[in-house]
């Protein structure tokens, strides 16, 4: 196994992508994820995790399909990530501020932005308007 030389970030957009057959981004996840997954740490912070399961489960519920297979193949992903735990106490007030200068972005999204600046992390996500305002500091994913 190559030793990794790198972390990226994950948004919740595309783990729940990469999961949904369906999601119209489903085959630009997997070709991200399984482009990183050789050679990169592939890190989630704990809220975003949270929002990732929170939305497959939604979407379980409204499509009908069985929940408990589409969270265990969620489990079975989150194994393959570095779950990253932080303290909020260095964030909200910086994620309310960004809120309220681009309320386009909402807090997890703002959250990501921070965090990303400050450990210098790229993100992999699929949302443009999280890419745009990272880009005003660097370069995403």
């Amino acid at each position: 196994m190559r030793k990794k030389r790198s972390s990226i970030l994950i948004d919740a957009n595309v783990l729940v992508a990469f999961l949904d057959g369906k999601d119209v981004h489903h085959e630009k996840a997997k070709e991200s994820i399984f482009s990183h997954a050789d050679y990169t740490d592939l890190i989630v912070l704990l809220p975003i995790l949270a929002e990732a399961y929170s939305v497959i489960a939604r979407r379980c519920k409204e499509r009908k399909y069985d929940c408990r297979e589409a969270l265990q193949r969620m489990r079975e992903l989150e194994d393959l990530l570095t779950v990253e735990e932080l303290s909020y106490k260095n964030y909200h007030g910086r994620i309310v501020k960004g809120m309220l200068d681009n309320p386009e972005l909402n807090y997890n999204d703002w959250l990501l932005v921070l965090y990303a600046l400050d450990s210098k992390m790229e993100v992999l996500s699929l949302d443009n308007k999280l890419k745009e305002e990272l880009s005003k500091g660097r370069h995403s994913l």
